[in-house]
């Protein structure tokens, strides 16, 4: 089974003022890109029980064992709270911490062999933190020519390319949105692309409502 979600999920356990009403969705979002990395590569080589897993960030004692509702498990983890006060880069090399630790408890209450997930945790750290992706089936062929969408993820946002390819060879890439990190809001927005003629590319939303036109011009 494939995993539609894996995230970081903060527990309501903080005073809950106007100052941190905002803290659930902003950990969600700013972890996204790290959490979908080890999603993408995960579903290439695992297969999951479940169709989401929440790595639940707490500051109280950790529940021992996984939470299931429905095809939704969940697994509590230490966290900290001072993290909405650090630095973009603290926030980072904290995330990363995090994420290692909660993916090791949840191995362990899963019984799953944690080296898959080391493996991609340790490249995720060798890269930088850089990701990059294809957009799983927003591809389109026209011929010789053939669409795709390619994403860059960021702890604050995610930009969408069109990459034109002729045979195998990229022939241009050009950026057509910047949008939210997590994958269920920009799966929303991107939902399928098409050719509308010899030379555009129309990109629509879930809605079927066309969000954006991107032309190939190159020069000949």
């Amino acid at each position: 089974m494939k995993l539609n979600y894996f995230t970081l999920v903060l527990d309501l356990c903080y005073p809950y003022t106007d100052e941190t009403k905002d803290w659930c969705s902003q950990l969600l979002s700013e972890s996204a890109y790290m959490t979908e990395y080890i999603l993408r590569a995960m579903n290439s080589e695992f297969s999951f029980d479940c169709k989401r897993i929440n790595l639940t960030c707490t500051t109280n004692p950790l529940r021992s064992g996984i939470r299931k509702f429905g095809s939704v498990h969940e697994v509590d983890i230490p966290f900290d709270l001072a993290y909405f006060q650090m630095t973009p880069e603290e926030k980072e090399q904290y995330l990363y911490q995090v994420l290692t630790v909660g993916i090791g408890l949840l191995c362990k209450e899963k019984q799953w062999d944690y080296a898959p997930f080391e493996k991609h945790l340790l490249a995720l750290r060798e890269g930088n933190f850089h990701v990059e992706f294809y957009l799983p089936k927003r591809q389109c062929r026209n011929g010789k020519l053939m669409a795709k969408v390619f994403g860059v993820q960021t702890m604050q946002n995610a930009t969408f390319y069109i990459d034109f390819f002729e045979g195998r060879k990229m022939i241009l890439r050009k950026p057509f949105m910047v949008t939210y990190t997590e994958s269920m809001l920009y799966n929303f927005r991107i939902a399928h692309i098409e050719w509308a003629d010899e030379r555009t590319v129309v990109i629509y939303d879930y809605f079927k409502s066309v969000r954006k036109e991107v032309v190939l011009d190159r020069e000949e």
